[in-house]
């Protein structure tokens, strides 16, 4: 039981550790040293105690990738703010990859999220815009502009809004709504 659990930790430090030097440019001095109850990070087996909110994220990414290749799983990797403490050069960097990370990813995104990170994602393939939300008074704003849609492009139910227009996604703005 020991040397298996040993045996899959090694693995899945060695599996992480490429994803994340397929992730991280060239040269850059990151990986997992250990994978005990915690992903120890650093650099020739020297401990980083910190790593940038971009490279914090493609750590848990490769790992993530690690695991589910390993057990021979795809299912798509789902998190809410993806990119919310990375600046925007590195969300852009991060978008661009995350096509070759994952076989699919789904991002759950706020308008300030956006810049930089769309942009990367576009570069990586195929990409599908989905904006909803719920019919209630605060949402009046997005519920006057979505309406001024054709009909086709969008999809009430009895408690909110759904539309895959790619305009309407990039152009909302959350502000005081």
């Amino acid at each position: 039981k020991e040397n298996s659990l040993k045996e899959i930790k090694s693995l899945l430090k060695d599996s992480t550790n490429e994803k994340i030097k397929e992730t991280l440019p060239a040269g850059s001095p990151l990986e997992v040293i250990e994978l005990d109850k915690y992903l120890q990070i650093g650099w020739n087996d020297k401990v980083q105690t910190e790593a940038s909110g971009a490279q914090n994220i493609i750590i848990a990414y490769s790992f993530a990738r690690s695991v589910l290749e390993e057990a021979d799983i795809e299912f798509p990797l789902i998190v809410d703010h993806p990119v919310a403490n990375v600046d925007q050069n590195n969300r852009r960097t991060l978008g661009s990859k995350l096509g070759l990370m994952m076989h699919q990813f789904i991002g759950f995104l706020i308008d300030t999220e956006r810049p930089g990170f769309l942009e990367g994602v576009q570069e990586s393939g195929d990409v599908r815009y989905i904006s909803l939300f719920s019919n209630i008074e605060g949402n009046k704003p997005f519920i006057d502009e979505i309406e001024r849609l054709p009909s086709k492009e969008f999809t009430k139910s009895e408690n909110g809004y759904i539309s895959y227009n790619k305009d309407f996604f990039v152009s909302n703005v959350m502000g005081d709504h």
